[in-house]
């Protein structure tokens, strides 16, 4: 999404009646993946102002290799 020249990805937004979570889908994780990840955060409601008042949560979906998920 874009408003006024900045930019918010989002690849998985749930809500339901009164929390928000936001997650970040990676296939391998990065700490400037992260650090990305939580500004997206902090800016979330600027995007969004309609979710002002529900409690927010961040996730992160990694993938991961075949043995561990035979092992999950």
């Amino acid at each position: 999404m874009r408003r006024g020249g900045e930019e918010l990805e989002i690849d998985l937004l749930l809500v339901n009646n009164d929390a928000v979570v936001m997650v970040e889908v990676k296939n391998t994780l990065q700490v400037d993946d992260m650090c990305k990840f939580l500004e997206d955060l902090k800016q979330f409601l600027d995007f969004f102002p309609n979710y002002q008042g529900y409690r927010r949560f961040g996730a992160v979906a990694v993938g991961i290799n075949e043995s561990a998920d035979r092992y999950a």
